[in-house]
Order: structure tokens, then C-alpha cells, then sequence
């Protein structure tokens, strides 16, 4: 069985003592060490089956690769064992020893990079081998500078104990040691020791003391739940290079409060089956409660009135339908300390003129996404779908706001388009009671589009805008012809005044009311509105950026165009500015103008950028920031910052290690001044908490 692959900021080796009674109570982590013992260099010219008949030994595993417990040995390729160098990596440095911190009976060994690449590339990977002693279940750790990390469990049913006339070699899972270009360190423990720092809680909760980090300490808790919610990071592992990244992801784990309790509510993609998880006020244990829901729908969003009433709105799931074919429903359910009640159910138009839903897809979907909130007796939704068949005979996407009685769940408003296409967006409540929200539009407008919205009517503005790429060839997809764009050609590439640029180069973290003004923040290229620029996906690094906006945008003056920031729009002491344009797809002219963005990370290299931003306001903190760094395409670790009221940064940027991860979209909530987020993993739910 493989393990949760999340990283420890440590592991308790106390096992002694009665089980932790609440979070304050769980152990400080142990730092671990490891302490070399033999070592030895193994060439890797075993072969992993023992039945092949070009093994170099009989067992599988030479005596030239072994070391103590451990061996290594070539993977089939698909076609052979590649083992003279070729093909595949040749000569490791091992050695085998103890962890420091860790109880008696734990074995340690370390391999370091090949000194001998493959000449020409890596067709067989090499995997690790180990010899037991005994029949019992074990598990594998991986040291890194998080913690010791449980990557594997192998089961003691499947263990032969090795002897002296059958060494019996088991290979430790999928592991593989090829292509390394840093040293990895393992352990192996009987289960039965218990490294794992989870202690029980209450029911249904394990958690753990992951450390003390810059903004505070970090509890993981593991939630048990009756069925198997998404896996937030294998099911989007998209970074800033892949298209999939630019149309981010509906949110899987919504934030839902009873009056009493926090929790969150999800669909299991297998069963279509859809739940609320619901923690005590003291985080310590979890109910789960499954709820009625129409058959073939997805779960689209949810909110809370705060006092009982749970709101969930479904959209039935599948591709293009036909006008008025396409079923939503939201409603309404009376949580209780018994369970969850429906009480009350209404069916919304979907068709042309009413939410204009064709598409809402499946669980995966990417271009389909709901915000959600409670006020005042009413609900307010902003919601991204694919619309019915325009007047040009395509099927446009594009998101909408709109307004629901939460008594009668009757339609009270339906703003219409925020933007189009629109491709994230967050909601929030002012302290007026009116709804605050951001989406991110690529061209209609083209920008971080921020709104205020209640049933009597909307305003919106953009608040950061961002380059443009445009046709490389004179004819757009309509078959009109445009002129040369001098100022964005170059020598090797020529562009027309014409564009369709789906990317936003951008991904929204959230907006915030503080007491100077509502302050957005987001990631961007941190570009100078420059098309020339505007090459691919991924072009530049991508910064942690906030701009603070008055509070009275609406009063605001209008500049050239809808992608124009004014001066008198934002409050923000950055005097950045920057202005440009673009052509459009029909080739008008459409000038843009930054304004008073402050930018709270440098990085300068495209392998360093920010994406999955989080933000929640806490006592003494008006803006609390957290981020996962990315490469292009991989992440690397995660990191957070505090901005003041104006949003200048307060505490950091600070690093906070890989045990913190997030969902993309799926935003944090506050419970008693700790810092609560939620993703999926196959096991159940993680629970990440920050205590400051």
C-alpha cells in the first residue's frame, strides 16, 4: 500500500504515553540525522528479475551490488536490461548506517548520484533493493529537509526472510535511482516502531506537529472520511508552462460554517456521491454526513448562512446539451448535530436567456468554476461556464453573476457577463454586506476584473491588466487580412494587429477589505504591457503582486478603454505605471494602463514562480499571502508573506517548507485565529493548520 506522499516537518519517536489530547498537546517533531556506516560503490549491472536468464547472478542482485541489507539492480527497459552504461546510468556511491533521533531497530542508507551517466540516455532505470529479516510489515522513509517522508509500506505477507541459501531480495516499491543530481537518504522501520507522528485525536482525526515555521506552527491533520474525495495534487499538476494552468480548476473543498463548526463540502469523483465533512471547534474531530443530490450533476459550490443552513448548487455534468436540456438545481439543507437535513430545492433556468449553460463538464473540467456566499438573506454566485450557441455559431466561455432569495431560492438578479472568457474568480462579502469579488477575464475585458454586486445592480472594474500575443499570420480564423504590427514584430518573427490570446499570464490569489481600501492580490509576469513578450505560455517569472483599490471604486473615473487603471482608482503608494495595448480579434485598438501595483517577490529566473495563491485576514494581519513556487512544471516548495492595510508587506516573504501544499483554487478559512486549508489525498482529507 502506498503511503500519503506528504512531507514531514519531522517524526515523534516517543510512542510511550497516552494518546494527544488536542493540538497544543502533539509532540514537537524530532530532527533526524543520518550517520554513515559502510559504504561502497555498486556498479548496477544486476538485473531485477532472478529469472532472467542475462542476470548477473542467479538471485537477481550480484555481490558487486550489494551492501549489507541493500542492493541495486537494472528495471526492465521494455526490450531488455540495459547495463553497460549506454542506456543507462552506471556506479553509485552507498552507504548504509543509522538515523540519528530514531529508536532501535531503524536501518539508514544514503545513495549519491551515478558517477557514470548513460553515454546516450536512460532507457533501464535502476530500482533499490532490500534482504528482511523478518515477516512483518515495513515501512520506507525518505529523509529530506522537511522530515522523514513515508513513501512506501510493504506488507509482511509479501516478505520471504532472507537466508543464506535465499537472500530474497524485495524491491522497495517504485523507487528508482536514476538520473539523480542530488543524494537521497532512506530508512527502513518495522511498522510496528511507529515513526509516523500522527497520534490520535478525536474520531475520525490523527495529526501531527510538522514545526515551528516564521508564520507560526504547522499541524497536519488526516480526516477519515466513508469515500475517497479527489487527490487535490495529482489531479491538477499543471505549472506554469502547461496550457492546462491558464484555466485553473472549480474549487473541490468548499469552506461551509454551522455556527458551531468549520468544515467543507465535496463530491467523490468515483460515487458522484457528495458529502459534508464537518471539524469541532477545536479541530480535534470530524463528522462526515452524506447528502441528497440529483443524480448525474456535479457539485458546482456551496456557502453557509452561518447559523445552520447549507447552500449547494448542482449542475448536471456532461457535454454540450441543447437549449433548455441542461438541469441546475441549487438547494438548501438544515445542518444539525444529528445530520443534515434537505429542506428545500429549486430548479434554474439554464438555458439562453437565463445562466446560459451548454457545458459544465465533468469533476475535471477545467473551464467551469463557482464562487459562492451567503449575505443578508441572499446568495451571491459568480459562475464561469460555456454558453449556448452566440449569434456567430460558436459556443463561447464566459462567467456570469447573479443574485438567489436564500428563503425561496428564487433567481432575485442575474447580472449578466463579469467577464469573457473568464477563467478563475473569488468572492467575498464587504463589511456593508455586499459581494466583492474578482474574476479573470481574457479579453472582454482583459484583466483582474473586480465587481460589487448585490440585487440591485453591479459595477466592475479592472484592476491589473496584462501583454498580449498576437496572429503570426495576416489572416485571423474569420479570414479577415490585417496590417503588419510593427512595434511587436521582430526580426525573426512577424505579428498582425489582430489577436485571440487565451492566457492571462496570471493566476488570483484574493481580495480583502482593510481599512484603507479593498486590496487584490494576485501572480503575474510583472510585465511591461510589452506583446513582443507575449510568446508562449510561460514567459516570464511570475511575482506575488497587490494593488489597493478605493473602497468607492465605483466613484471613480473611467480612463481609454475597460482595461485602463486610473490614477484616482487605487490608493496604493507605488507609483508603478505602465501603458500599452492591444488589437483585438476584429483588430480595434484597446489601450491598457497599469497602475500602483507593488510587486512582493523578485524572482528574476523562469524557473521561480509563484502560483496557487492563498489569502485570509487574521487579528493584526490584514492580508496573510500563501504560495506554492514552481518551476515550470514541477513545485518546489511554498512560502508566505504579511501585507498591511495598505498592502506593503508586514512579515516577510518567508519560507514555510513542502509539508504546506494546496489545492488551486480551493481557499483557507479561519477558525479562532488559526489558519485552516483543505485539499483531497487518497486516504481522506488533509487538514493543514497554521497557528500563529
Amino acid at each position: 500500500m502506498v503511503l500519503a506522499l506528504a512531507s514531514l516537518a519531522g517524526c515523534g519517536s516517543d510512542q510511550g504515553g497516552p494518546a494527544a489530547t488536542g493540538l497544543a498537546a502533539l509532540p514537537a517533531p524530532v530532527v533526524y540525522t543520518f550517520v554513515p556506516g559502510d559504504s561502497a560503490v555498486l556498479p548496477g549491472k544486476s538485473s531485477a528479475d532472478p529469472t532472467d536468464s542475462h542476470s548477473h547472478a542467479a538471485d537477481g542482485v550480484g555481490v558487486d551490488d550489494q551492501l549489507g541489507q541493500l542492493g541495486i539492480a537494472a528495471l526492465w527497459s521494455g526490450k531488455t536490461y540495459y547495463r553497460k552504461g549506454t542506456y543507462n546510468d552506471t556506479d553509485w556511491p552507498v552507504s548504509v548506517g543509522t538515523l540519528k533521533g530514531a529508536p532501535k531497530g531503524v536501518i539508514a542508507f544514503r545513495v549519491e548520484p551515478a558517477q557514470h551517466p548513460a553515454t546516450k540516455w536512460v532507457a533501464s532505470k535502476h530500482g533499490l533493493f532490500w534482504r528482511f529479516d523478518a515477516a512483518v510489515d515495513h515501512v520506507v522513509f525518505e529523509l529530506t529537509a522537511a522530515g522523514l517522508n513515508p513513501v512506501w509500506e510493504i506488507q509482511g505477507t509479501t516478505i520471504t526472510p532472507a537466508t543464506e541459501r535465499n537472500p530474497a531480495w524485495h524491491r522497495l516499491g517504485d523507487l528508482h535511482i536514476s538520473n539523480m543530481s542530488a543524494a537521497r537518504t532512506f530508512a527502513i522501520a518495522p511498522k510496528s516502531l511507529s515513526l509516523d507522528p500522527f497520534r490520535p485525536l478525536g474520531a475520525g482525526v490523527v495529526g501531527a506537529n510538522l514545526g515551528q515555521g516564521p508564520l507560526g506552527t504547522h499541524v497536519q491533520l488526516r480526516v477519515s472520511v466513508p469515500d475517497t474525495p479527489v487527490d487535490s495534487l495529482s489531479a491538477f499538476s499543471a505549472g506554469p508552462a502547461s496550457a492546462a494552468n491558464r484555466y485553473g480548476q472549480n474549487r473541490r473543498f468548499v469552506h461551509v460554517f454551522d455556527g458551531e463548526r468549520h468544515g467543507v463540502v465535496w463530491q467523490a469523483p468515483a460515487s458522484g456521491m457528495v458529502f459534508v465533512t464537518r471539524l469541532s471547534a477545536d479541530l480535534q474531530s470530524a463528522t462526515t454526513h452524506p447528502l441528497t443530490s440529483p443524480k448525474g450533476h456535479v457539485f458546482a459550490g456551496a456557502t453557509g448562512d452561518g447559523a445552520g443552513a447549507l447552500f449547494v448548487l448542482y449542475v448536471q455534468a456532461g457535454t454540450q446539451a441543447a437549449e433548455g436540456t441542461r438541469t441546475v438545481f441549487v438547494r438548501r439543507y438544515a445542518m444539525t448535530s444529528g445530520g443534515v437535513v434537505e429542506e428545500a430545492e429549486a430548479a434554474l433556468d439554464a438555458a439562453k436567456k437565463g445562466l446560459n449553460i451548454t457545458v459544465f463538464g465533468t469533476l475535471a473540467a477545467a473551464s467551469n468554476q463557482v464562487a459562492m456566499r451567503y449575505s443578508q438573506g441572499t446568495l451571491g454566485v459568480l459562475l464561469a461556464r460555456k454558453m449556448h450557441k452566440a449569434s456567430d455559431g460558436l459556443n463561447h466561455q464566459g462567467a456570469i453573476s447573479f443574485v438567489l432569495d436564500a428563503t425561496s431560492l428564487a433567481l432575485l438578479k442575474n447580472h449578466g457577463q463579469s467577464s469573457g472568457h473568464s477563467f478563475e474568480n473569488v468572492l467575498t462579502v464587504d463589511s456593508a454586506g455586499r459581494f466583492v469579488g474578482v474574476d479573470l477575464g481574457d479579453n472582454y475585458p482583459r484583466g483582474v476584473h473586480l465587481h460589487r454586486f448585490d440585487a440591485e445592480g453591479r459595477t466592475s472594474r479592472v484592476v491589473y491588466t496584462f501583454k498580449t500575443k498576437h496572429g503570426a499570420s495576416a489572416k485571423n480564423p474569420a479570414g479577415k487580412t490585417f496590417a503588419k504590427y510593427e512595434a511587436a514584430s521582430t526580426a525573426d518573427k512577424t505579428l498582425y494587429q489582430w489577436s485571440n490570446d487565451n492566457s492571462t499570464y496570471t493566476e488570483l490569489g484574493g481580495v480583502v477589505e482593510t481599512a484603507a481600501g479593498l486590496l487584490v492580490v494576485f501572480a503575474s509576469e510583472a510585465d511591461k504591457l510589452d506583446n513582443a513578450q507575449a510568446t508562449g505560455l510561460h514567459n516570464a517569472p511570475r511575482n506575488v503582486g497587490a494593488v489597493l483599490v478605493r473602497s468607492d471604486f465605483e466613484a471613480a473615473s473611467k480612463g481609454k478603454s475597460s482595461n485602463w487603471v486610473t490614477d484616482d482608482l487605487v490608493t496604493s503608494t507605488s507609483d508603478y505605471t505602465m501603458e500599452g495595448g492591444y488589437y483585438s480579434f476584429g483588430g480595434k485598438w484597446l489601450a491598457q494602463r497599469n497602475k500602483g501595483v507593488q510587486w512582493h517577490t523578485s524572482y528574476t529566473d523562469k524557473a521561480r514562480n509563484a502560483s496557487r495563491l492563498k489569502v485570509v485576514t487574521l487579528p493584526g494581519k490584514p492580508a496573510l499571502v500563501l504560495w506554492e513556487e514552481w518551476t515550470a512544471k514541477a513545485y518546489v516548495a511554498t512560502h508566505g508573506l504579511v501585507l498591511n492595510d495598505q498592502g506593503a508587506v508586514q512579515t516577510g516573504p518567508v519560507p514555510l517548507g513542502t509539508a504546506l501544499r494546496f489545492g488551486r483554487r480551493d481557499d483557507p478559512f479561519v477558525v479562532d485565529g488559526k489558519v485552516v486549508c483543505v485539499r483531497g489525498s487518497a486516504e481522506g482529507l488533509v487538514v493543514d493548520v497554521l497557528i500563529p
